[in-house]
């Protein structure tokens, strides 16, 4: 599980005008509205604006962001995202499961093909393996034809481990070794 205190430890991240942190109560009705889109479930195996209502969506995300408040250490979750001048420009989850951590992550279209994408994993992926976090590797789960996102995470050194087919599509699953071997 998450202790919670060591994501704190590494967050915010301030890069390039841009910030990296958690979730918080003010960026939640802009992070709903994203989960509903359909370009946010474009290139997902699991629709949040088919599969949960979005009163559901708000409960989850309150208890995570209460969890965070409180400094809870039974979250397997951890919902961060990226903001400029109070604007929410895109996000990443961070799943915890046996020793991996599991990235899924957005950009909002208005800012694509602008490298932050690449700003905002990078610098996650960067405090993620120099964390007390204990984990052996980072995982993306990737639609086959989200070609974009097969080439950002091939950009960043993961390696494709094995194919699997989803609810909606066949999925692309990468690693990377916290160690740094593939």
């Amino acid at each position: 599980m998450y202790s919670i205190d060591i994501l704190l430890e590494l967050l915010p991240i301030k890069c390039s005008g841009y910030t990296i942190d958690l979730l918080t109560f003010t960026y939640m009705d802009s992070y709903v509205q994203n989960l509903l889109s359909d370009y946010y479930n474009e290139f997902l195996d699991y629709k949040f604006n088919q599969d949960m209502t979005e009163d559901t969506i708000r409960e989850e995300l309150y208890k995570l962001i209460v969890g965070y408040r409180l400094k809870l250490k039974n979250s397997s979750e951890a919902r961060i995202i990226l903001t400029k001048d109070n604007e929410l420009i895109g996000g990443c989850t961070l799943t915890e499961k046996e020793n991996d951590i599991t990235m899924a992550y957005f950009i909002i279209p208005e800012y694509h093909k602008n490298g932050l994408a690449t700003l905002m994993l990078t610098e996650i992926i960067q405090s993620l393996i120099m964390s007390r976090i204990r984990f052996d590797r980072i995982l993306v789960k990737i639609q086959s034809i989200n070609k974009a996102s097969l080439a950002l995470a091939k950009k960043l050194g993961f390696k494709e481990i094995y194919k699997e087919n989803g609810v909606y599509t066949t999925n692309i699953v990468m690693a990377m070794e916290r160690n740094g071997a593939h």
